[in-house]
C-alpha cells in the first residue's frame, strides 16, 4: 500500500511536527483556609516592601544631610538601588494582589475569605 492509501501511520515520523496538544488545567475548588492564606501572603509580601521603602527613604535622608564623603555617595548609592528594587517589589505584589482579587471574584469565593 502506499502512503496515499491510508498507512500514514506506518512512515517514518522523522521530519514531520507531531500536533500540539492544548491542555486546560482544571483547579480544584479552594477552601476557605487556602484563599486566607494566599491573600494574606501577598498583603504581608506587599507590607514588607512598603516597610523598606520607608527605612530605605529615611536613611537617604539621614545621609543627604550629614556631610558628604566618599563613603556616604557609596553608601547612598547602594541604598538607591536598594530603594529602586523595593519598589519595585512593591509594585509587583500590588499586581499580584489586583490579579489575587480578580481570581476571587472570577471564582465567586465571597470576599470575606480575603480580607
Amino acid at each position: 500500500m502506499s502512503a496515499s492509501s491510508g498507512c500514514a501511520s506506518k512512515m517514518p515520523s522523522a521530519g514531520f511536527a507531531r500536533p500540539k496538544t492544548v491542555s486546560v488545567i482544571v483547579q480544584p475548588q479552594r477552601d476557605e483556609s487556602t484563599w486566607r492564606a494566599r491573600a494574606r501572603d501577598v498583603r504581608t509580601r506587599l507590607a514588607r516592601a512598603t516597610a523598606g521603602i520607608a527605612t530605605a527613604e529615611t536613611r537617604l535622608r539621614q545621609i543627604d544631610a550629614a556631610p558628604h564623603t566618599p563613603a556616604s555617595t557609596q553608601q547612598r548609592e547602594t541604598i538607591a538601588a536598594t530603594l529602586d528594587r523595593l519598589r519595585q517589589d512593591a509594585r509587583d505584589q500590588s499586581d499580584a494582589l489586583t490579579r489575587l482579587l480578580t481570581q476571587v471574584r472570577a471564582a465567586q469565593v465571597p470576599e470575606e475569605w480575603t480580607q
